[in-house]
């Protein structure tokens, strides 16, 4: 048995063989002029994740969740804006990427309080909730009904995001440009029964949580 176990050490290892089997994968797909297919069940796995750091740092900072709606005001969009901030909220919890939140329950009172609130400038609405940061969300576009159909569901929200310091007014993310946008797309659903509507739109919020979140903790990508 022991001589057994020293003849497996003559071996190559299982990572360099690995290795060797993605180089000659690789050298495949250069012949071939690349095939995705074959790279996703072959190559794909062998790569490891890669590590992306934050844009910006806010783990040590109070962050404001503010969303304003540059659509029609009614119950569904009542509904978005607690659930854009929820999960947000939530992920960036989640992966330590803030200190604390505002509560959303604060937000809402404050807003009924404030009629005018939209108009204020971020700054300010950071100062009086409390906020080192307000990460500001506004959505330009929501959709959830298809055209030929109150029962035809096909939800699309699109918008934009940045970051703003509460202390200074100025904006600390993105850098590069003025904001974020973003673009969520859900498949067309025929007759999905009346709470579907309500769900849409927290898959929708969900997935803007996972486009924007990131963003600001450390995390892992598919490797290229």
């Amino acid at each position: 048995m022991e001589n057994d176990r020293l003849k497996c050490k003559k071996h190559p290892s299982i990572r360099k063989l690995a290795r060797i089997f993605e180089c000659l994968i690789l050298l495949g797909l250069a012949i071939t002029g690349g095939c995705g297919p074959l790279y996703g069940i072959f190559v794909a796995p062998l790569t490891p994740p890669k590590t992306v750091d934050a844009e910006f740092d806010i783990s040590d900072k109070q962050l404001l969740i503010w969303v304003d709606l540059a659509v029609a005001e009614d119950e569904q969009s009542t509904v978005l804006r607690r659930e854009i901030a929820e999960e947000l909220g939530t992920l960036l919890k989640a992966n330590k990427a803030i200190a604390g939140i505002v509560d959303y329950e604060k937000v809402m009172r404050f807003r009924r309080q404030h009629d005018d609130a939209m108009t204020w400038p971020i700054q300010k609405l950071g100062q009086e909730l409390g906020g080192d940061y307000v990460l500001y969300v506004l959505v330009n576009q929501l959709d959830t009904r298809h055209e030929i159909g109150q029962d035809f569901f096909e939800g699309h929200l699109a918008g934009a995001c940045k970051l703003i310091e509460s202390s200074t007014g100025q904006r600390v993310w993105p850098v590069s440009q003025a904001q974020r946008p973003f673009t969520i797309a859900k498949d067309f659903v025929e007759e999905a029964g009346p709470t579907y509507e309500r769900r849409l739109i927290k898959d929708m919020s969900k997935d803007l949580a996972a486009q924007v979140g990131p963003c600001f903790y450390k995390h892992k990508v598919e490797g290229e």
